[in-house]
């Protein structure tokens, strides 16, 4: 890989050792996979998307090729999320949804306990398709 990262809006590629941007929101931060922008256009583009009222770019440094291949080769810096605890709802939905129906905002915990019970949902949806012989989940199971 000649790159370190993809922008997280226009896709481009994000050089090693050179300038990104991310964002002071903490809900864009989160280190399993956190939005990086290869300009501050791609940021500002970023900021309506994500309701964001008060965000701030931050100017970072992309690490170097042998940084990045040190960090990659270590399986201690390898950032995987277990299955149970990834987010399964899409977030900037939930919170359009939210807004458009009380004009309120949404914490990022809300997301994160919303996709805890969709796995208890379809825990259980699993288990009632085995019960039933089945190998494909049906609306009836849930």
């Amino acid at each position: 890989m000649n790159y370190w990262k993809k922008c997280s809006v226009c896709k481009n590629e994000v050089q090693f050792n050179k300038t990104y941007w991310s964002c002071s929101v903490s809900s864009c931060n989160k280190k399993s996979n956190p939005l990086i922008f290869c300009s501050l256009t791609c940021f500002d583009s970023h900021v309506p998307v994500m309701s964001h009222r008060d965000a701030g770019a931050f100017e970072n440094k992309a690490p170097s090729k042998i940084e990045f291949e040190k960090k990659q080769s270590n399986p201690a810096y390898k950032p995987t999320i277990p299955i149970d605890q990834e987010i399964l709802v899409v977030a900037s939905k939930v919170k359009e949804y939210i807004k458009n129906r009380s004009d309120m905002n949404t914490s990022q915990d809300v997301i994160e306990v919303l996709s805890q019970h969709v796995r208890q949902w379809l825990k259980h949806a699993i288990e009632r398709a085995k019960h039933a012989g089945r190998k494909t989940i049906l609306d009836r199971d849930i």
